[in-house]
Formats: C-alpha cells, sequence, structure tokens
C-alpha cells in the first residue's frame, strides 16, 4: 500500500497526501515501536522518505522510555539499508530531499540515544551489529560544506557530526561495560571504532569541521 500509493486515482484525497502518509507512519512508529520493529523485512523495500519517518518514530518511541523496540531487527534493518551501495548514490529515489543523509542522522541519533543512558540501553549483545552500522556510516558518509559561520552548531548537527557523535557515546557505553573504573590508562576504545578516528585523522591534511568540533565536546570523555 505505501510504494503503491500516489496523489491520483481514485483512492487520493488532498486531505491525505504522501506528506500525511509519511507522518501518520511515524506517528504509529512512535506509539506502537514494538509492532514496527518486530518485523522490519517488509520495509526494505519502501521509499527512502517512509524509512525514515519509521526511523524517527522509533528514535522518539526510545526517547519517551519504550522498553519494547527489537534492537536485533532495527540494527538488522539499519544494516541492510545503508549497506546498499545505491543508497549512497545522490537522489537514488529520484526525490529532490536528501534522504540519504536524513536515514544516516536518524540511525546515528538512534544508536547514540540507545548508549547514553545505561539504564534504558541497547542490551550489549547487540554491540556487534552497532559495530557494523557505525563502521559503514563512518566510512560512506562524505563531509558537508558549510554555508554559514556557526561552525560548531554546523559540526554538531551535520550528519558526519552526528555519525561521529553516536560513534563516541557507543564507545563511552562500551567502555562503561567492560572497564568500569579501571586505571584511565587503559585503552578503552572499541579497537575497529578506534581505528576508524584515527584514520579519519591521518588521512586529512585538514580535519574535518565535523570531526574537530565533536572531538572537543567529547575530549573530557
Amino acid at each position: 500500500y505505501i510504494n503503491g500509493y500516489h496523489e491520483s486515482g481514485p483512492e487520493f484525497s488532498e486531505s491525505f497526501t504522501r506528506v500525511n502518509l509519511a507522518s501518520t507512519i511515524r506517528r504509529y512508529a512512535s506509539k506502537k515501536p514494538g509492532k514496527y520493529s518486530n518485523d522490519m523485512t517488509p520495509f526494505l523495500g519502501i521509499g527512502l522518505k517512509y524509512q525514515h519517518e519509521i526511523l524517527r518514530g522509533l528514535e522518539e518511541a526510545w526517547t519517551n522510555n519504550a522498553n519494547d523496540i527489537n534492537w536485533q531487527n532495527l540494527l538488522n534493518f539499519s544494516s541492510d539499508v545503508i549497506a546498499n551501495t545505491k543508497f549512497w548514490e545522490k537522489n537514488n529515489d529520484g526525490s529532490t530531499q536528501n534522504y540519504t543523509r536524513w536515514i544516516a542522522s536518524a540511525i546515528s541519533d538512534l544508536i547514540e540515544s540507545g548508549s547514553k543512558n545505561d539504564n534504558h540501553a541497547i542490551p550489549q549483545e547487540e554491540f556487534g551489529r552497532i559495530e557494523k552500522v557505525l563502521l559503514i556510516l563512518m566510512t560512506k558518509t562524505e563531509t558537508e560544506v558549510s554555508s554559514g559561520k556557526d561552525l560548531i552548531g554546523f559540526g554538531l548537527n551535520s550528519t558526519k557530526g552526528r555519525v561521529y557523535s553516536a560513534a563516541i557515546n557507543f564507545s563511552l557505553r562500551y567502555a562503561r561495560l567492560n572497564y568500569g573504573n579501571k586505571s584511565s590508562s587503559a585503552d578503552k576504545w572499541l579497537p575497529s571504532i578506534k581505528a576508524a578516528f584515527s584514520s579519519e585523522l591521518e588521512n586529512s591534511k585538514d580535519p574535518e569541521i565535523e570531526l574537530s568540533v565533536i572531538l572537543a565536546e567529547y575530549l573530557p570523555n
């Protein structure tokens, strides 16, 4: 039904456009996260606009303390979406909107939300899936060109900035669970994530704005 809905034909109503359909999907995903996340395979075939709304709806549910999100399915879905090379092609769905960046941001925000609070967090058994998703995002997400003067705000809110922020928050949770209060001199990074950050730093003559801002933001940790 989702892919077949067009703003024409007998089923179309001016009071229910594709924008309304997308908003409805987001609202129901937020209200019934368990139902949406229990089987996400069918959502791999819908448009990026609707995939984005589902992800944002699930993020809203998690932020509102939902505890019935199936993180295994959600992370597998996220991985399948971003592992598709077509996903990273500009305007791959014919839209003028950059849903690639929007979805990458939504996935990053979900991981960050699920990593900050140990009392309401993604289960530890899903760390391997989180790692896989983050490494794809860190590799594939391109830096953006800032058009304003607020470089800090740009760095924090850009897609690449959100990817970095998610990776650091996940790394902090990984360290808390695996090392606790052990000596601060210990290398507490997940090796693959550390290697990805190191690669970004070593391969750039001038560090990306996003990377500089995010590292400065979390340096005290």
